[in-house]
């Protein structure tokens, strides 16, 4: 959810997405990652809806009667910001197999994000859509279609690392652990966290206190120098995939944030 916040802030208080700021953003999907994304936007007071039919007709639906689900059709038509947080299922009755296409009836100046897997959305399309594009996800990854790089309305494109923060690298090996131990019948390691928090003295904007936190400009102009030379591309994607390192934002302290960025820097889960 940092990603997409990150995303959001720094091209909403920039010329020329400025109108976009709190206009209402749907949600594609409303698992883990979707839930988190609702509800750090809800704390920005930044408007939602939701679409997650799976989760609809699931007995764990009851548990979120309070939130109010919408059509796929309803979020791209009056939605100016699309994210999406679905897995890929390529068959069933809820396949997301490219579940957006150049049929979709989504808005052509739309803001489009996509975190989740690169062939939920036609690659037809990602080179026709002419509203801003985010794609930390690609069809066919990492043989990738670098000529988006050439669109100029591809505001970031990342190698495939939204959600490659140490404490979650450190969540998935305590669970593997525990699936192993468990198996084998043995009581699984204790793991501790031993990373120090990190604080931050100078007195930066919101804006640059997130890209600070998650750099997604830095991984954008790196995929850009990618996209510009004539390199073995996929290694060069893995390369980057594989050494991009960052902490949550609830790894931080901000020593002397600015007064108007207070409510907002502890909504997004910094501390103060």
């Amino acid at each position: 959810s940092e990603y997409i916040l990150t995303t959001l802030l720094s091209t909403t208080m920039c010329p020329p997405y400025q109108t976009l700021r709190h206009q209402p953003v749907g949600v594609i999907g409303f698992g883990h990652v979707g839930r988190s994304v609702v509800q750090k936007l809800r704390a920005l007071n930044w408007p939602v809806q939701i679409f997650d039919p799976p989760l609809q007709q699931s007995q764990e639906y009851t548990s979120y009667h309070t939130e109010s689900f919408v059509s796929l059709e309803e979020i791209l038509h009056s939605c100016p910001i699309v994210t999406l947080h679905v897995p890929l299922n390529v068959t069933g009755e809820h396949k997301t197999l490219h579940m957006l296409s150049r049929e979709s009836p989504i808005r052509n100046n739309t803001l489009l994000i996509n975190t989740s897997r690169g062939s939920v959305i036609h690659p037809t399309l990602l080179q026709h859509h002419q509203g801003p594009l985010v794609l930390d996800v690609w069809p066919h990854e990492p043989h990738i279609d670098w000529s988006l790089f050439k669109r100029s309305n591809l505001l970031y494109g990342t190698p495939h690392i939204a959600g490659h923060s140490v404490q979650s690298k450190t969540r998935g090996l305590q669970m593997v652990t525990q699936v192993l131990f468990q198996f084998i019948g043995r009581q699984p390691p204790l793991f501790t966290d031993t990373h120090d928090l990190q604080t931050i003295i100078e007195p930066l904007t919101l804006v640059e206190i997130m890209q600070h936190c998650c750099p997604i400009a830095t991984q954008h102009a790196q995929m850009v120098s990618v996209a510009n030379k004539e390199l073995h591309k996929p290694f060069h994607f893995q390369n980057l995939r594989s050494i991009t390192t960052r902490h949550e934002f609830n790894q931080y302290t901000i020593a002397d944030p600015l007064q108007q960025d207070r409510q907002a820097l502890l909504a997004l889960g910094f501390k103060c």
